[in-house]
């Protein structure tokens, strides 16, 4: 939405409309205060969400390195943390650079493994059939070898435990 009126002749022909003369103060009061809330409204910037999922799983005092990270790109950040689910969801009015949030939360031992829309929006992620229990996530402990491995053993468990959701998930569209 813009507004395109606030010109000089535009604010003056508006005022004019509204017939503004010295007895007038309650109305030009409510007309300045409505043109305030339009300005306002019309300039907010539009809205991104994030997620953020992680290599480990989220420590209490690791909660408030990533509110500071994010907030100190975006001060209006709205953050949700599922510390059980190593994500987190942010929503944003200015975009996040993944680099440097990343680097806000190396001192932590936070390693970001993915970024971007959440993964309900992502064109290559499926839902899961109701009651399924999640695929395993992939786990960095720095030794590619052994979380290689690791995952390889959990994916397999999950997909003999789960194959209609597995067929789900790997059949084309």
């Amino acid at each position: 939405m813009s507004i395109n009126f606030m010109s000089t002749n535009g604010l003056l022909s508006l005022m004019k409309m509204v017939h503004l003369s010295p007895g007038t103060g309650r109305s030009a009061l409510v007309l300045c205060a409505l043109l305030a809330f339009l300005i306002g409204h019309a300039q907010r910037a539009p809205e991104h969400a994030y997620t953020i999922l992680f290599s480990t799983p989220i420590a209490l005092a690791q909660e408030k390195f990533i509110h500071e990270a994010l907030r100190s790109q975006d001060p209006d950040a709205q953050v949700w943390i599922n510390a059980a689910e190593q994500n987190t969801l942010a929503r944003v009015h200015a975009p996040i650079d993944r680099d440097l949030l990343q680097a806000d939360l190396a001192p932590c031992g936070l390693v970001i493994t993915y970024f971007g829309r959440p993964i309900s929006d992502h064109p290559h992620m499926k839902s899961l059939p109701a009651g399924d229990v999640a695929m395993p996530v992939f786990k960095d402990s720095g030794d590619p070898a052994v979380d290689n491995a690791r995952y390889e053993v959990e994916k397999k468990a999950w997909v003999e435990a789960h194959p209609a959701a597995y067929q789900q998930l790997t059949a084309p569209e």
